[in-house]
C-alpha cells in the first residue's frame, strides 16, 4: 500500500510538471511591467524602453540593436 502511494505521487507529480511549462509560454504584447527579483535572464525582443535597477555588480547583455542609449549614475 505504501509503495502504491508513493508511485501515484510520483506520477502524479511527473504529470503536473510539463503544465507549468506550458502555462509560462504566453505570448504578451502591448505595454506593461517586467519585474524579477534575483539572478537570472530575460530576454526582451522588439522596440520600447527598458530601464533596469539593481545593486550591486551586475550586466546586460544586448544583441542585434540598431540604436541604444544608455545612461546611469553610481556611488562607491
Amino acid at each position: 500500500m505504501k509503495r502504491r502511494t508513493i508511485v501515484l505521487l510520483a506520477l502524479l507529480l511527473a504529470l503536473t510538471l510539463p503544465l507549468a511549462s506550458v502555462a509560462s509560454a504566453d505570448q504578451f504584447s502591448g505595454t506593461g511591467t517586467i519585474w524579477a527579483k534575483g539572478a537570472g535572464l530575460a530576454i526582451v525582443r522588439g522596440d520600447g524602453e527598458v530601464e533596469i535597477e539593481g545593486h550591486g555588480v551586475g550586466f546586460v547583455w544586448i544583441k542585434d540593436a540598431e540604436t541604444l542609449e544608455a545612461s546611469g549614475h553610481g556611488r562607491r
